[in-house]
């Protein structure tokens, strides 16, 4: 069914080259593929006056495997008390991941899903925000709604490298990324980023600057 409706439209849009380049290969033909990156809801784009909360790491998300959720629980043992976590949504792998950091010792603060209108207080008050991590191939030809959002709300952003984030920010210039399904790299980036606070602003300042000339609507 996927093979025979991508060969059937004049134009198939995607949200990534990369992601273009897995349709092709399914049959999509590739003069008839192009990619557009999908940028940040409105919401996102007004300047919010707030303070972050020092030491704040926050990730929100449905949950699913491509979101890695199993190497920021980890990362978050790795950190201890030098950093808190805060982990918004709900999903079909939030149960088991809970149990798991329970299980491990995790400091973490579990909150429910919450709507899309307050997600831009939450990113304020974040001093750090954390992307995806998954390994798989999608992880790796997507860019998550949540990158595009902290990016521009001006937050330090720590996620997954791959093909598809480097169509949209550059590392060490807009964000940091490490390895998929690495927490000692993970804990290390977030470190970095709580330790040199000046490199935390800059890295949000030139995010925010590159998303609203590049991707807003």
């Amino acid at each position: 069914l996927d093979r025979a409706t991508l060969r059937a439209p004049d134009l198939v849009l995607t949200d990534t080259a990369a992601h273009a380049a897995y349709l092709t290969e399914l049959g999509a033909p590739a003069g008839r593929v192009a990619p557009w990156h999908l940028g940040v809801e409105p919401e996102f784009l007004p300047a919010q006056v707030t303070t972050p909360v020092p030491r704040r790491v926050l990730f929100y998300g449905r949950y699913l495997p491509l979101h890695g959720i199993e190497t920021i629980v980890t990362a978050a043992t790795r950190l201890a008390e030098r950093a808190e976590i805060v982990l918004i949504g709900g999903g079909p792998e939030r149960e088991r991941i809970e149990s798991a950091a329970r299980a491990s010792g995790a400091s973490i603060a579990w909150r429910d899903e919450i709507p899309l209108a307050a997600l831009p207080a939450e990113l304020a008050a974040a001093s750090i925000v954390l992307g995806v991590f998954g390994e798989g191939r999608k992880a790796a030809m997507v860019v998550p709604n949540k990158v595009y959002q902290a990016a521009a709300a001006g937050r330090p952003l720590v996620t997954r490298d791959g093909p598809a984030l480097r169509e949209v920010l550059t590392p060490d210039e807009h964000c940091l990324v490490c390895p998929p399904a690495d927490p000692d790299a993970l804990a290390g980036a977030v470190d970095r980023l709580l330790t040199d606070p000046a490199l935390a602003a800059r890295l949000g300042r030139a995010a925010r600057a590159h998303v609203l000339e590049r991707f807003s609507p």
